[in-house]
């Protein structure tokens, strides 16, 4: 059964959670996407890692964050767009959305 493993500050961890033979890493927004792509060259599926609190700025700061995970993560051969850790409650939906359409190939 694939599993996916996260633990929140685990930036210092990388190494060990490679060892854990899960099919998928998820990273919290503190562990820099680049470093843990360079470190695992594909052998996991890479989960993450916009900050949640992104989704509470504008919608250029939205945007822009967003494309920087897509960006970094282009070449990798798996990877799944996800938050750094949850939704927090006073996230606008249309943050959300915003986040949404530039996964999807914005305007």
């Amino acid at each position: 059964i694939p599993t996916t493993y996260f633990a929140r500050s685990s930036h210092h961890l990388l190494r060990e959670m490679k060892e854990l033979n899960s099919a998928a890493i998820s990273l919290d927004w503190r562990t820099p996407i680049q470093e843990a792509k360079e470190y695992y060259h594909g052998s996991n599926v890479l989960q993450g890692n916009l900050d949640p609190t992104v989704l509470l700025g504008d919608e250029a700061i939205v945007r822009r964050e967003t494309r920087n995970i897509l960006d970094s993560m282009k070449g990798y051969p798996g990877h799944i767009f996800n938050l750094g850790h949850g939704i927090l409650p006073m996230t606008p939906i249309q943050s959300v959305e915003i986040m949404l359409d530039e996964i999807r190939g914005g305007k």
